[in-house]
């Protein structure tokens, strides 16, 4: 019941990566899905309040969630119970780095010029890339081809989402 509460999580939340995912081989998406739809309820999880304090625990939360799967004791929850199946250490730590470059959403400063800009949009798209890549065998030794593609992808929605961001007044830079 898990990997399919994720995939409905994922088809509501990421409809393009739900597509990609369901073109996969199903051994893929049993790797994939959780993948994503742990990392739509990170991009989330600012956004669900108002409140900074509320939303740094919730950004908290999964970085727990991630850790403990990290140890092998991970809590019940209809996607960390898909998920706790297929994280490997370095995906966890992957998508921890993508939850810490999500603080960025709770207090909706602009970047202070083009390199952070990058960073941000590169950490968030890597975790999900890195931890999908390590869980299904197929993490390259040499990340830099991997770093530039994420950067690139991340800025891509990032641009898609400025308007999202303008009608919220979020300065971006």
């Amino acid at each position: 019941m898990s990997l399919q509460a994720c995939a409905n999580l994922v088809a509501r939340a990421d409809p393009d990566r739900f597509a990609a995912a369901m073109s996969a081989a199903l051994e893929a998406r049993m790797v994939l899905l959780p993948i994503y739809a742990a990392t739509a309820e990170v991009a989330r999880a600012p956004w669900m309040t108002q409140e900074p304090v509320i939303a740094e625990m919730r950004l908290q939360w999964w970085r727990d969630v991630f850790e403990e799967i990290e140890h092998g004791h991970a809590r019940k929850h209809q996607v960390v119970d898909a998920l706790a199946e297929v994280l490997t250490p370095k995906g966890a730590e992957a998508l921890d780095k993508m939850v810490l470059a999500r603080r960025w959403d709770i207090y909706k400063e602009g970047f202070d010029g083009p390199e952070p800009l990058l960073n941000h949009v590169r950490d968030i798209t890597m975790g999900p890339m890195l931890a999908a890549l390590d869980g299904l065998g197929h993490l390259p030794d040499d990340l830099t081809g991997l770093e530039v593609h994420a950067t690139r992808l991340g800025l891509v929605r990032f641009l898609r989402g400025i308007p999202a961001l303008i009608a919220l007044k979020v300065p971006v830079l």
